[in-house]
């Protein structure tokens, strides 16, 4: 869906500049928000590649996403914290977030640049805010 939401629906609207996101996201009456924490590879990240840290990452988002009654394809906004971003491959993360997102219907997102996170061999941290609307009877 695209445009404002309907009183049941969240509506997304894709952005017609940047591939795989949406401008804005509006979300109707009555759905839970859901705010993750920034979500990493963990301490093991040292021996791991980007990709393979942004993958692990997203897993732990959709458990804990899952743990509060969501997944990953209720996610409306995602934020990314990435170390050294003039080394990394922005085309590696559109890939796999594109295996953990709905691509129908991308999240709202922000790719920030940052100097260093709690390790340095932790590339990437994100997080994210989902929005489930509850069924109808």
């Amino acid at each position: 869906m695209s445009g404002a939401a309907s009183s049941r629906e969240i509506g997304f609207n894709l952005s017609p500049f940047i591939p795989g996101l949406s401008e804005t996201v509006v979300v109707p009456p009555g759905a839970s928000l859901i705010h993750t924490s920034g979500h990493t590879a963990g301490l093991a990240a040292e021996v791991q590649t980007f990709e393979t840290q942004l993958d692990i990452t997203f897993a732990t988002l959709d458990r804990a996403l899952r743990n509060a009654g969501a997944s990953m394809k209720d996610v409306i906004r995602l934020t990314y914290y990435v170390t050294d971003l003039s080394s990394r491959s922005i085309d590696t993360l559109r890939t796999v977030r594109d295996r953990w997102v709905d691509t129908a219907r991308p999240p709202a997102s922000a790719l920030l640049g940052i100097e260093q996170l709690y390790h340095p061999d932790i590339y990437v941290e994100i997080d994210a805010i989902a929005a489930v609307v509850p069924r109808e009877e």
